[in-house]
């Protein structure tokens, strides 16, 4: 019997000061994500996640900013073995679940959700 593993991001909300740090800092997959994350918004993601804190972690950096947790998390994750079957995600990310399937190449994906960040 085959069994396989849905991955589900969660949505806004979620984002805590220091995500997506052990990824970047144990996988050079992880590391390029945040890379073009950055060149994407013209904004350090890594910085904004990391040394913000959970009250300042508002506003339109959060969504790409949780994207970016979240693809980095699951990019370390891959390196460790995870075959995942599908991605799903709640809310914004939906978007990052499209962008875990590459249904968008990651530049569109965080142009996206800074666009939809400044919108709410």
């Amino acid at each position: 019997m085959s069994s396989e593993i849905s991955v589900m991001f969660a949505g806004q909300a979620a984002q805590e000061q220091g995500m997506g740090f052990d990824a970047y800092h144990n996988c050079d997959e992880a590391k390029a994500i945040y890379e073009t994350a950055n060149e994407a918004t013209g904004v350090d993601l890594a910085d904004f996640s990391w040394n913000t804190t959970d009250d300042e972690l508002k506003g339109p950096l959060v969504q790409p900013a949780l994207a970016a947790a979240q693809l980095a998390d699951l990019a370390w994750m891959r390196q460790r073995g995870l075959q995942e079957g599908m991605a799903m995600g709640h809310s914004v990310s939906e978007i990052t679940a499209l962008g875990a399937e590459y249904a968008f190449d990651l530049p569109e994906l965080f142009k996206i959700l800074m666009v939809r960040g400044i919108a709410m």
